[in-house]
């Protein structure tokens, strides 16, 4: 399967992980979003729950900072911080993943966002892209 240029079994996307945490509020929450007996502001509330967890699971190895000075009611505190200089993508699979990207450009208010439309073809089970707006230009 390919999504702009990237043929997503090539060797391009071995950057790439999918990683499921293990935690146990991560599974919970998803346990909410499974069951179909969950009400519709239940629902939005548990994918807000399970976006941030998944967001912190997510950068907690790579997630760039550099260092800068606060005044804190303390005096002058050396603190880390979000490197604003660099580029944070986001890329949701429409449609299911516009809440969590809605919810990531809030915690990262510097993202770049991009769109992938996808569906599944119900005869071979394999994915199918039918919106690409990747830009092929920030990848690598």
């Amino acid at each position: 399967m390919e999504i702009g240029n990237h043929d997503l079994t090539s060797t391009a996307m071995k950057g790439f992980k999918v990683v499921v945490p293990p935690h146990p509020l991560i599974s919970h929450w998803v346990s909410v979003l499974r069951d179909q007996a969950t009400p519709t502001h239940s629902f939005r509330s548990a994918m807000g729950e399970l976006g941030r967890l998944l967001a912190y699971e997510a950068t907690r190895d790579w997630l760039p900072t550099v260092p800068r000075e606060v005044q804190s009611p303390m005096g002058t505190a050396v603190v880390e911080s979000v490197d604003p200089m660099e580029p944070i993508m986001i890329v949701p699979i429409l449609r299911a993943g516009l809440a969590l990207a809605e919810l990531m450009t809030s915690i990262f208010p510097t993202t770049t966002t991009f769109h992938l439309g996808m569906a599944r073809n119900e005869t071979t089970l394999q994915p199918s892209v039918y919106l690409n707006k990747w830009n092929s230009s920030c990848s690598s």
